[in-house]
């Protein structure tokens, strides 16, 4: 598998990166592991069970003319994505 670093340099008008490396897959896998290690409470497929704490939320509005433009679609989930999202969907609603 191709790995791009952040880091690279991109191509002359290119967004692409002038280097690719090759990674074994062994080595994604363990970066992907400290990663789901360092950030467990972020990637996760539940919601917590503590409400969020913090300061107070503040919410800025923007005062143009402009009218609002309305989009009632909900953005559909890919299919190969479906079954797994229904199921997370469902232990959701079941959890409250």
């Amino acid at each position: 598998m191709k790995l791009i670093k952040d880091s690279d340099p991109t191509l002359p008008n290119s967004s692409q990166p002038a280097f690719i490396y090759d990674i074994e897959e062994e080595e994604i896998e363990k970066v992907k592991n400290e990663i789901r290690l360092k950030f467990n409470e972020t990637i996760c497929n539940a919601l917590p069970r503590i409400p969020i704490t913090g300061p107070p939320m503040t919410i800025y509005l923007n005062e143009s003319n402009d009218p609002p433009k309305r989009i009632t679609t909900a953005r559909q989930i890919p299919i190969h994505y479906r079954e797994e999202a229904s199921k997370i969907i469902d232990k959701a609603l079941n959890d409250g």
